[in-house]
């Protein structure tokens, strides 16, 4: 990881990460409130939140090799603007976590959302965005029976 916050409390006004070899931001165990976060060409997730709370107010992240967004293991994160490029998957939700979006726009993504169980000492999760939009994707969502995705104020079902 390019940087790793770990059991860290407070504010933060930027984060800019460019170019890394696995996660472009990792966080862990913290509760944190930050300005915004850049992270662009990361070769596994731009940012990856795990076991914390975190409020952001605008994120960035293009050309990630997994996951724009990854949060999981019982985390809650509300994000007020989002924009991710170029991913495999836009934003994941997973292991027992709350991710809230105000408004997001993402771009070219093999799959927009991702919500579900990974681990078992988990469960599902949910993933709740106000305002969204999704453009050049190959499978808009993918969720299993366990999590929920709730897309401008709509639960989203197998047959909608």
């Amino acid at each position: 990881d390019s940087i790793n916050f770990i059991n860290a409390s407070g504010e933060i006004d930027d984060i800019n990460v460019s170019n890394s070899l696995s996660d472009g931001v990792d966080f862990d165990f913290s509760n944190l409130k930050i300005g915004k976060i850049t992270s662009i060409n990361s070769k596994n997730d731009c940012i990856d939140f795990s076991y914390g709370e975190y409020l952001i107010k605008k994120v960035f992240v293009e050309s990630c090799g997994d996951k724009g967004i990854s949060v999981g293991e019982n985390s809650n994160v509300e994000i007020k603007q989002l924009i991710s490029k170029n991913s495999n998957i836009g934003v994941a939700s997973k292991d027992s976590s709350t991710t809230k979006i105000d408004n997001a726009f993402l771009e070219s993504m093999n799959i927009c959302f991702s919500v579900y169980n990974k681990k078992q000492e988990f469960n599902g999760s949910f993933l709740d965005i106000d305002n969204y939009q999704c453009n050049n994707y190959s499978q808009k969502n993918d969720f299993d029976a366990q999590s929920i995705i709730k897309l401008n104020k709509k639960i989203v079902t197998r047959y909608n």
